[in-house]
This record gives structure tokens, sequence and C-alpha cells, in this order.
């Protein structure tokens, strides 16, 4: 097995490509690519090396590790697989903080640029 390490998006974040050299099966893992040529970089590195990307992995929510969860999705159509506790952070959910209702809402002018969601204040939505 082998691991390549991209550095990626405004934030820096390291995205992985683990893959077996002899069954070419592989993962992403975090793939926050923001730009054309972050996004390229790792399609000719799996195109290249023959990959069977088989699934996208996010080891948590935070934007700069699923920055690029549409891009990969879109290229490779597999599963995006994350710990079930940050799934919260990619659906429509709503929660209680405080003495205030907050509304999670997938965000589809967002969705293929900077973000997976929005999140706003249940005043601001009646």
């Amino acid at each position: 097995m082998k691991t390549i390490k991209f550095t990626v998006n405004p934030f820096s974040m390291n995205c992985y490509i683990y893959y077996d050299e002899i069954s070419k099966d592989a993962v992403i893992i975090d793939p926050g690519a923001f730009t054309e040529d972050e996004k390229n970089e790792i399609i000719k590195f799996v195109d290249d090396h023959e990959l069977n990307i088989n699934k996208i992995i996010n080891t948590h929510g935070h934007i700069d590790h699923v920055l690029g969860n549409s891009f990969a999705k879109e290229v490779y159509d597999k599963p995006i697989c994350m710990n079930e506790d940050d799934v919260f952070l990619l659906e429509e959910a709503e929660i209680r903080q405080g003495s205030s209702d907050l509304k999670f809402l997938l965000s589809p002018v967002l969705m293929n640029t900077l973000a997976k969601v929005t999140l706003l204040p249940l005043e601001v939505l009646n």
C-alpha cells in the first residue's frame, strides 16, 4: 500500500490517496481540492496510476476537509464516508443553541465552491 499527499485549498489541508499498487484499489481521504489546478492534479495522479477509487472518506466534517466532496463525487461517483457524529454538517438539520433555533441548509450556490452547508437562525427563514 502507498500514500500520496496533496496540499490543497486556502487552508493548506492535506488530501491523501491511499492505494494498492497491485490491485489498483484506492480511496481518497479528505478531498479538499478547491482550485481547478488542485482538482486536475488529483485526477492526473489517479489516471496516471490507473487507480480504481472505491470510496471518498472525510476524516471529519470541517470545511477544509469536505471542500472537494462535490468534485470527488462528480468525478468518481463513489460513496462519501464520514464519522456519523459529523454527518449533520452535510445534511439539513435543526438544532437548539441556547435560546435560539438554528437550521443547517444544503446550499446549492456553495456546494460547488466553498461549502456544503449554510447556517442560518430560524428567525431569518420565517
